[in-house]
C-alpha cells in the first residue's frame, strides 16, 4: 500500500512500539507542534484553547517548532500564557528530538493533507487535529483524535 510516508518515520514508530511492548516508556515528552511559523498553519487555533483552558493544562509542556515570517508575533502571543510553552526553530520531524514526544497536535485547517500529521501517526504518536475535511484521511487511524471545539480538546484522554 502506498502511503507516502518516508520509511524513516515508520522505523521510529516500530521502535516506539517495541519499547512499549517491553514495558519501557515509549514517550517521555508531552505535546509538540511542528509547522511553518505563519498564523495560517494553526497557531491561532492552538493559542485559543491553550489560553482558555490554562488551568486544566497547567502541567502541560508544549513545544512549538518552526520558522517563518510570523515567528516574533507567534512567540509574543504564546509568551503571554502561564503554561510551559517553548518555541524553537524548525527541524525535520524525524530528528531524534521528536522521538520522545507523545502527542502531536495540528489545529491547522489549511493543508489538504498535512505531511507532519501523517509522519506523527507513522511514529506512533497520539495525534490531535481538527475535525475538518482537510484531515478526513486521518480519521481511520486509532491514534488520531479529532475535535470540533476547544472544549472537546480538553476531554481527549491520552
Amino acid at each position: 500500500m502506498f502511503h507516502g510516508v518516508n520509511p524513516k518515520f515508520l522505523k521510529v514508530g516500530k521502535t516506539r512500539h517495541q519499547l512499549k511492548q517491553g514495558a519501557q516508556t515509549a514517550f517521555s515528552k508531552g505535546v509538540c507542534f511542528i509547522g511553518k511559523m505563519i498564523r495560517s498553519k494553526g497557531y491561532t487555533e492552538l493559542l485559543q484553547p491553550l489560553s482558555e483552558h490554562q488551568n486544566e493544562f497547567s502541567d502541560l509542556q508544549v513545544d512549538l517548532h518552526g520558522n517563518g515570517e510570523d515567528f516574533d508575533e507567534i512567540q509574543d502571543s504564546f509568551s503571554k500564557l502561564t503554561l510551559d510553552v517553548r518555541i524553537y526553530s524548525g527541524r525535520d520531524h524525524v530528528d531524534p528530538l521528536f522521538h520522545e514526544c507523545k502527542v502531536f497536535v495540528n489545529p491547522s485547517t489549511t493543508d489538504v493533507v498535512c505531511t507532519t500529521t501523517a509522519e506523527a501517526l507513522a511514529m506512533g504518536k497520539l495525534v490531535i487535529c481538527a475535525n475538518h475535511p482537510s484531515n478526513e484521511f486521518f480519521k481511520q487511524f486509532p491514534n488520531c483524535h479529532m475535535y470540533n471545539t476547544s472544549h472537546r480538546v480538553c476531554e481527549i484522554d491520552s
